[in-house]
């Protein structure tokens, strides 16, 4: 296995780890029903991609971390830290911010990764991210937030800052 199509896996995992944790967070503080709605999605949607792709992984003898990402368990400590009106946008803005720089990421994937079958992950999980965000742009402007409250992360394709 190529190290860029093992790099996409384990970085891909370790977001999604992290999706699946704030969701569960939001579950739990979040006062507005869309927002709940929303991170319920994500989560149903992230444990159903994760176990996909540790399902890709154990066919090639892969071991994926269990882990979120630093750039996820940052954001889920200070999210812990906000009053619960406050939660509702700082975790919709978190959500655009992170779904944008998954959707270039599987994009990148699609595009680059040899592997056949984790290519053909990376463009089924694609429409579901786009989704996605689209969601959180939404649910975030009903709260409020200024359209494409994300974009302020320069458009990096990486999971990572």
């Amino acid at each position: 296995m190529r190290d860029t199509d093992r790099h996409f896996m384990i970085e891909a995992v370790r977001a999604g780890i992290g999706e699946i944790e704030l969701s569960r967070m939001a579950l739990d503080r979040a006062e507005d029903y869309a927002v709940k709605s929303f991170a319920r999605r994500v989560l149903d949607d992230h444990t159903q991609t994760d176990i996909e792709l540790k399902k890709i992984a154990s066919d090639r003898g892969l071991i994926l971390p269990t882990e979120a990402d630093m750039e996820h368990q940052s954001l889920k400590s200070a999210l812990s830290d906000l009053s619960d009106e406050a939660f509702d946008e700082a975790f919709m803005k978190a959500m655009v911010e992170r779904h944008k720089a998954a959707v270039e990421v599987f994009q990148r994937a699609a595009r680059e990764v040899k592997d056949n079958e984790l290519r053909l992950f990376a463009m089924k999980t694609l429409p579901m991210l786009e989704r996605h965000l689209e969601a959180a742009e939404e649910t975030g402007a009903r709260l409020g937030l200024p359209p494409r409250a994300g974009a302020q992360n320069g458009g990096r394709a990486s999971l990572r800052r």
